[in-house]
């Protein structure tokens, strides 16, 4: 409970080019299994630790949102 970020973007469709409003919501879970179902929207998965998972992401914001998530399981500590 307590951590939760939004973020609104906009791309490109590559079937029609027509220009999508994305919003998505993140938020902290807890897994039980190491399992992974990946929809059809993802590529790939990884189990990494927080120092791997921030040097594989490109996006700044992608790592600041990792950093906060961190920093929030830290304060909760």
């Amino acid at each position: 409970d307590g951590f939760r970020r939004e973020t609104t973007y906009f791309f490109r469709r590559h079937k029609d080019s027509r220009l999508v409003k994305k919003q998505v919501v993140y938020f902290l879970g807890e897994a039980t299994t190491r399992e992974v179902h990946l929809s059809s929207e993802h590529q790939d998965k990884a189990w990494l630790t927080v120092e791997d998972a921030l040097a594989r992401l490109r996006h700044e914001s992608a790592r600041n949102l990792l950093t906060q998530a961190r920093n929030f399981l830290r304060e909760r500590r």
